[in-house]
Protein backbone atom coordinates (compact mmCIF):
# COMPACT_ATOMS: atom_id res chain seq x y z
CA UNK A 1 0.00 0.00 0.00
CA UNK A 2 1.40 3.37 -1.00
CA UNK A 3 2.35 5.86 1.69
CA UNK A 4 -0.14 8.78 1.60
CA UNK A 5 2.74 11.18 2.16
CA UNK A 6 4.35 10.16 -1.14
CA UNK A 7 1.31 9.93 -3.42
CA UNK A 8 2.05 11.68 -6.71
CA UNK A 9 5.79 11.95 -6.14
CA UNK A 10 8.46 10.46 -8.37
CA UNK A 11 9.37 7.91 -5.69
CA UNK A 12 5.74 6.79 -5.34
CA UNK A 13 5.28 6.51 -9.11
CA UNK A 14 8.47 4.54 -9.65
CA UNK A 15 7.82 2.31 -6.64
CA UNK A 16 4.40 1.42 -8.03
CA UNK A 17 5.90 0.73 -11.45
CA UNK A 18 8.60 -1.53 -10.00
CA UNK A 19 6.09 -3.40 -7.85
CA UNK A 20 3.86 -3.95 -10.88
CA UNK A 21 6.79 -5.36 -12.84
CA UNK A 22 7.82 -7.60 -9.94
CA UNK A 23 4.25 -8.82 -9.65
CA UNK A 24 4.32 -9.77 -13.33
CA UNK A 25 7.64 -11.55 -12.90
CA UNK A 26 6.33 -13.39 -9.84
CA UNK A 27 3.60 -15.19 -11.71
CA UNK A 28 4.11 -18.93 -11.89
CA UNK A 29 5.25 -20.48 -15.13
CA UNK A 30 2.63 -22.55 -16.91
CA UNK A 31 2.64 -24.91 -19.86
CA UNK A 32 1.17 -23.37 -23.03
CA UNK A 33 -1.94 -25.12 -24.32
CA UNK A 34 -0.36 -26.05 -27.65
CA UNK A 35 2.99 -27.12 -26.18
CA UNK A 36 2.09 -30.81 -26.02
CA UNK A 37 1.30 -30.81 -29.70
CA UNK A 38 4.72 -29.37 -30.52
CA UNK A 39 6.82 -31.44 -28.07
CA UNK A 40 7.53 -35.13 -27.51
CA UNK A 41 8.16 -34.66 -23.75
CA UNK A 42 5.62 -36.63 -21.66
CA UNK A 43 3.12 -34.47 -19.82
CA UNK A 44 4.02 -35.93 -16.40
CA UNK A 45 7.72 -35.19 -16.85
CA UNK A 46 6.90 -31.71 -18.06
CA UNK A 47 4.81 -30.94 -14.97
CA UNK A 48 7.61 -32.14 -12.68
CA UNK A 49 10.08 -29.86 -14.43
CA UNK A 50 7.71 -26.87 -14.28
CA UNK A 51 7.03 -27.40 -10.56
CA UNK A 52 10.75 -27.53 -9.74
CA UNK A 53 11.36 -24.46 -11.85
CA UNK A 54 8.58 -22.56 -10.08
CA UNK A 55 10.07 -23.39 -6.67
CA UNK A 56 13.46 -22.06 -7.75
CA UNK A 57 11.73 -19.04 -9.24
CA UNK A 58 9.83 -18.31 -6.00
CA UNK A 59 12.99 -18.53 -3.91
CA UNK A 60 14.75 -16.18 -6.27
CA UNK A 61 11.93 -13.61 -6.18
CA UNK A 62 11.68 -13.63 -2.38
CA UNK A 63 15.44 -13.19 -2.06
CA UNK A 64 16.20 -10.61 -4.73
CA UNK A 65 13.12 -8.39 -4.95
CA UNK A 66 12.78 -7.22 -1.37
CA UNK A 67 10.56 -4.19 -0.55
CA UNK A 68 13.60 -2.33 0.79
CA UNK A 69 15.42 -2.95 -2.46
CA UNK A 70 12.49 -1.66 -4.49
CA UNK A 71 12.37 1.49 -2.35
CA UNK A 72 16.11 2.00 -2.75
CA UNK A 73 15.90 1.73 -6.54
CA UNK A 74 12.96 4.16 -6.60
CA UNK A 75 14.93 6.67 -4.52
CA UNK A 76 17.90 6.37 -6.87
CA UNK A 77 15.60 7.00 -9.83
CA UNK A 78 14.18 10.03 -8.02
CA UNK A 79 17.68 11.41 -7.41
CA UNK A 80 18.70 10.88 -11.03
CA UNK A 81 15.44 12.47 -12.18
CA UNK A 82 16.07 15.70 -10.30
CA UNK A 83 19.76 15.77 -11.18
CA UNK A 84 18.89 15.44 -14.87
CA UNK A 85 16.28 18.19 -14.57
CA UNK A 86 18.61 20.57 -12.74
CA UNK A 87 20.07 23.16 -15.13
CA UNK A 88 23.70 24.23 -14.94
CA UNK A 89 24.30 27.11 -12.59
CA UNK A 90 21.40 26.01 -10.40
CA UNK A 91 21.29 27.86 -7.10
CA UNK A 92 20.01 25.47 -4.46
CA UNK A 93 19.55 28.18 -1.82
CA UNK A 94 17.53 30.35 -4.19
CA UNK A 95 15.32 27.40 -5.12
CA UNK A 96 14.83 26.22 -1.54
CA UNK A 97 11.78 28.42 -1.03
CA UNK A 98 10.11 27.55 -4.33
CA UNK A 99 7.35 24.99 -4.77
CA UNK A 100 7.75 22.28 -7.41
CA UNK A 101 5.04 20.51 -9.31
CA UNK A 102 5.75 17.15 -7.72
CA UNK A 103 6.16 18.47 -4.16
CA UNK A 104 3.91 16.83 -1.58
CA UNK A 105 1.42 19.46 -0.44
CA UNK A 106 0.42 17.45 2.62
CA UNK A 107 3.72 18.46 4.26
CA UNK A 108 3.80 21.71 6.22
CA UNK A 109 7.23 22.60 4.84
CA UNK A 110 5.80 22.68 1.30
CA UNK A 111 2.58 24.41 2.35
CA UNK A 112 4.67 27.21 3.84
CA UNK A 113 6.22 27.80 0.41
CA UNK A 114 2.84 28.65 -1.13
CA UNK A 115 1.93 32.32 -1.53
CA UNK A 116 -1.50 33.87 -1.88
CA UNK A 117 -0.54 35.64 -5.10
CA UNK A 118 0.60 32.40 -6.75
CA UNK A 119 -2.67 32.43 -8.70
CA UNK A 120 -5.43 35.02 -9.06
CA UNK A 121 -8.22 32.43 -9.30
CA UNK A 122 -10.91 32.36 -6.62
CA UNK A 123 -10.64 28.58 -6.30
CA UNK A 124 -6.91 28.76 -5.58
CA UNK A 125 -7.42 31.56 -3.06
CA UNK A 126 -10.05 29.55 -1.18
CA UNK A 127 -7.99 26.34 -1.21
CA UNK A 128 -4.90 28.30 -0.17
CA UNK A 129 -6.68 29.67 2.91
CA UNK A 130 -8.08 26.25 3.85
CA UNK A 131 -4.70 24.59 3.39
CA UNK A 132 -2.95 27.21 5.52
CA UNK A 133 -5.58 26.86 8.24
CA UNK A 134 -5.31 23.07 8.29
CA UNK A 135 -1.52 23.27 8.34
CA UNK A 136 -1.63 25.65 11.30
CA UNK A 137 -4.02 23.35 13.17
CA UNK A 138 -1.75 20.41 12.53
CA UNK A 139 1.28 22.33 13.83
CA UNK A 140 -0.63 23.23 16.99
CA UNK A 141 -1.69 19.61 17.43
CA UNK A 142 1.91 18.46 16.96
CA UNK A 143 3.16 20.98 19.54
CA UNK A 144 0.46 19.85 21.96
CA UNK A 145 1.42 16.22 21.35
CA UNK A 146 5.07 17.01 22.09
CA UNK A 147 4.08 18.73 25.34
CA UNK A 148 2.00 15.71 26.34
CA UNK A 149 4.88 13.38 25.54
CA UNK A 150 7.28 15.45 27.65
CA UNK A 151 4.76 15.50 30.49
CA UNK A 152 4.31 11.75 30.17
CA UNK A 153 8.05 11.19 30.45
CA UNK A 154 8.23 13.46 33.51
CA UNK A 155 5.41 11.54 35.19
CA UNK A 156 6.82 8.14 34.29
CA UNK A 157 7.90 7.53 37.88
CA UNK A 158 4.26 7.61 39.02
CA UNK A 159 3.58 4.30 37.30
CA UNK A 160 5.20 2.41 40.18
CA UNK A 161 4.64 4.56 43.30
CA UNK A 162 5.60 1.84 45.77
CA UNK A 163 9.18 1.87 44.51
CA UNK A 164 9.48 5.54 43.54
CA UNK A 165 7.35 7.61 45.91
CA UNK A 166 6.42 5.58 48.97
CA UNK A 167 9.97 5.31 50.41
CA UNK A 168 10.11 9.12 50.64
CA UNK A 169 6.88 9.47 52.65
CA UNK A 170 6.22 9.09 56.36
CA UNK A 171 4.16 5.99 55.69
CA UNK A 172 3.81 3.02 57.96
CA UNK A 173 6.22 0.92 55.91
CA UNK A 174 8.54 3.71 54.78
CA UNK A 175 12.13 4.29 56.02
CA UNK A 176 11.17 7.71 57.36
CA UNK A 177 8.66 6.07 59.68
CA UNK A 178 11.46 3.90 61.07
CA UNK A 179 13.57 6.97 61.82
CA UNK A 180 10.62 8.68 63.49
CA UNK A 181 10.07 5.61 65.65
CA UNK A 182 13.75 5.63 66.70
CA UNK A 183 13.49 9.33 67.56
CA UNK A 184 10.32 8.73 69.55
CA UNK A 185 11.95 5.92 71.53
CA UNK A 186 15.01 8.07 72.20
CA UNK A 187 12.82 10.93 73.44
CA UNK A 188 10.98 8.56 75.76
CA UNK A 189 14.26 7.28 77.18
CA UNK A 190 15.59 10.79 77.73
CA UNK A 191 12.34 11.85 79.42
CA UNK A 192 12.49 8.81 81.65
CA UNK A 193 16.11 9.47 82.62
CA UNK A 194 15.42 13.13 83.36
CA UNK A 195 12.39 12.24 85.48
CA UNK A 196 14.47 9.78 87.48
CA UNK A 197 17.37 12.13 88.20
CA UNK A 198 17.78 13.38 91.82
CA UNK A 199 18.31 17.08 91.05
CA UNK A 200 21.90 16.77 89.80
CA UNK A 201 22.01 20.40 88.71
CA UNK A 202 21.06 22.11 91.96
CA UNK A 203 23.97 24.40 93.03
CA UNK A 204 23.59 23.78 96.72
CA UNK A 205 24.17 20.04 96.28
CA UNK A 206 27.33 20.01 94.25
CA UNK A 207 28.70 23.12 92.52
CA UNK A 208 31.66 21.30 90.95
CA UNK A 209 29.42 18.68 89.36
CA UNK A 210 27.10 21.41 88.11
CA UNK A 211 29.95 23.36 86.47
CA UNK A 212 31.26 20.18 84.84
CA UNK A 213 27.83 19.42 83.40
CA UNK A 214 27.35 22.94 82.02
CA UNK A 215 30.67 22.70 80.14
CA UNK A 216 29.60 19.51 78.35
CA UNK A 217 28.57 19.52 74.68
CA UNK A 218 25.01 18.59 73.77
CA UNK A 219 26.07 15.11 72.72
CA UNK A 220 27.96 14.61 75.98
CA UNK A 221 24.96 15.79 78.00
CA UNK A 222 22.69 13.35 76.15
CA UNK A 223 25.15 10.51 76.72
CA UNK A 224 25.41 11.36 80.41
CA UNK A 225 21.63 11.26 80.79
CA UNK A 226 21.32 7.92 78.98
CA UNK A 227 24.17 6.41 81.03
CA UNK A 228 22.61 7.54 84.31
CA UNK A 229 21.45 4.60 86.38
Amino acid sequence: MANPDNVGTVIATKTKFLNDQIRNLSEELTIPDDFEEQSDIPEKVLHVIINKLNRVHDNHMSTVYLPTGVRSVAEQIDTLYWEAATPSGFNEEAEAGRIRKTDDLTKSSNIDKLTEDFSTGDEYSQQFKELKLLSQRRKEAQRKLERYRRLQSELEFLKNPKNTIQPNLAAKTGPLAEELEKTRNLANRVAGRVAGMKHPLEPEDDNDENDKYLKMSEDEKLKAILDED
